[in-house]
């Protein structure tokens, strides 16, 4: 009896060591999350560096404020916040909820380009979803991720993220999302120091203490995506492509008899390709990869689409077989082709020196997805004005219309250059279309040439009369009935002689028979 006495000494005097090492050990793992971020808070996983080099030069984290509790995290305690002058020794253990306010910094190489990227990509566009890591979302459990602001500092552009009612599953310390919009996607993994993976109780040994240890299950193995590509950028309206999904046993437990299904959009067709796959077993920590042949449907809106990814599982724990059911989501940027166009000039044949010509450049865009930054310039040599310029801006889908330019030179030749317009694709990529123009310029003193070919009759045996009235041959030489004049000639003459003469005779007659009618008036008065 006093032996066994002494035994419950001495394991109360260890496990109250053990509690005070504990604390110890949270104390100073909470000290090291600093107002920066430190290593455990600014790692990426491969897919996020990869996705975001060609426009970013850096990636950093910082993490705000972090919530835990076991229904609502909120409502019980933080367990660390930006400033605070007292860190708690708060962890996020197995089955608990957590939140997270943060900001991903991404570093661009010049102040335009983050200008630009947080103006085409600010809060109301940018999208979160929660596609990997230790932290799942769980159905009813009313989750909310969004961005809350994007803002532009100098070269960074500082994305201030929200995430609530995220429940860790006790295996592994990282919380991964996506963040993405119609022209950008990258994958985002973060080490998260306040985790406390699950460990299975160890036994004693002893029958008296196994009656008071609780009979804790083990935590449930959890498979994921930990990573995907489709070949990177947007996927084009009407093309194929690869979805390829890297699976990954998170565990310490094989999982077997598992299916895993693809669920496609709307957007999106499979290819040749079936959306499940059936995998025999799968390893603790262990990784495979699935793919599934796509394509994005012609008619697919300008808009990311979400990829359903479900697993359907086994484990065995505790001497029990368990199923389990988990659901995951994939957004997939799909663009339309670019079909913005831009008609042919219209130039007049020639112009003079000091007219002025108005100039048309008519565009429309036919695609379903927006332009950018429309403008147009006018280039040449010896306009009245130059260095003219138009900024148009955004246009959307279906809409058209006209930038107008005027040429007019002091100089006669040739008044040559180019109208160029340029804009940006749903990608950011510039695209530029040049259209030449070409005029000959007259001067006021040129002179204006008469058509030698005007006034020529030609008669049906080839011969023809000439301005001069004289008819010629087929030969091009006169005739000799025009060297006299012809039967023409004697027949005008002979018309003009009659005309004249009937002219004559009608004028004598008037005048007769004025001169009679007089006479006769004046003989009446004389008899009266």
């Amino acid at each position: 009896m006093k032996a066994k006495r002494i035994m419950c000494l001495l394991l109360a005097i260890l496990m109250v060591m053990g509690t005070v090492t504990w604390l110890i050990t949270l104390i100073a793992s909470a000290d090291t999350v600093t107002d920066n971020n430190t290593t455990n808070n600014s790692t990426t996983n491969s897919t996020a560096t990869e996705s975001v080099s060609k426009a970013d030069t850096t990636i950093d984290y910082t993490l705000e404020k972090v919530y835990i509790g076991r229904t609502n995290a909120k409502n019980d305690a933080f367990c660390y916040e930006k400033g605070s002058s007292t860190k708690t020794a708060y962890q996020i253990r197995s089955g608990y909820y957590a939140d997270f306010d943060l900001i991903v910094a991404l570093g661009f190489e010049t102040e335009e380009k983050a200008t630009q990227f947080a103006q085409s990509n600010d809060e109301s566009v940018m999208k979160i979803a929660i596609d990997s890591g230790s932290f799942t979302v769980d159905e009813g459990a009313e989750s909310t991720f969004e961005v809350t602001k994007v803002k532009s500092v100098e070269k960074n552009v500082e994305i201030s993220i929200d995430i609530n009612r995220v429940r860790y599953g006790g295996e592994g310390d990282t919380l991964g999302f996506t963040l993405y919009s119609n022209t950008y996607t990258s994958a985002h993994s973060i080490d998260i120091s306040q985790c406390v993976p699950y460990k299975a109780p160890v036994s004693s040994g002893s029958d008296d203490d196994d009656d008071d240890e609780p009979d804790i299950p083990s935590a449930t193995p959890y498979v994921i995506v930990s990573s995907y590509n489709y070949g990177g950028g947007n996927v084009t309206a009407g093309q194929e492509f690869t979805l390829n999904l890297t699976i990954k046993n998170t565990s310490k437990l094989s999982v077997g008899n598992m299916t895993v299904t693809v669920s496609t959009p709307e957007a999106f067709t499979l290819v040749n390709s079936s959306n499940t796959v059936y995998i025999e077993s799968l390893g603790a920590g262990k990784t495979l990869t699935h793919s599934v042949r796509m394509m994005a449907r012609a008619s697919a809106n300008p808009e990311p689409a979400v990829v359903g990814v479900n697993f359907d599982y086994q484990y065995v724990a505790d001497g029990n077989r368990n199923n389990v059911e988990r659901a995951e989501q994939i957004a997939i940027p799909v663009s339309q082709p670019d079909r913005f166009q831009v008609e042919d000039l219209i130039l007049p044949d020639q112009l003079w020196v000091g007219e002025e010509y108005d100039l048309e450049v008519k565009y429309a865009n036919k695609g379903r997805s927006a332009v950018y930054n429309l403008s147009a310039a006018l280039q040449g040599e010896g306009l009245a004005e130059a260095n003219q310029s138009e900024m148009v801006g955004n246009v959307e889908s279906g809409k058209s219309g006209t930038i107008d330019f005027f040429l007019m030179t002091d100089m006669p030749g040739t008044l040559s250059g180019n109208v160029v317009v340029t804009y940006e694709d749903v990608n950011m990529n510039e695209k530029t279309i040049t259209l030449p123009y070409s005029i000959e310029v007259m001067g006021m003193d040129e002179p204006v040439f008469e058509d030698p070919m005007a006034g020529i009759v030609y008669n049906e045996d080839g011969s023809y009369y000439g301005p001069d009235g004289i008819l010629y041959g087929p030969d091009g030489m006169p005739m000799e009935e025009n060297a006299s004049g012809g039967w023409q000639t004697y027949a005008i003459i002979g018309g003009c002689v009659l005309a004249a003469v009937i002219a004559a005779v009608v004028i004598s007659k008037k005048r007769k028979a004025a001169r009679l009618l007089a006479e006769l008036e004046e003989d009446n008065n004389e008899d009266i």
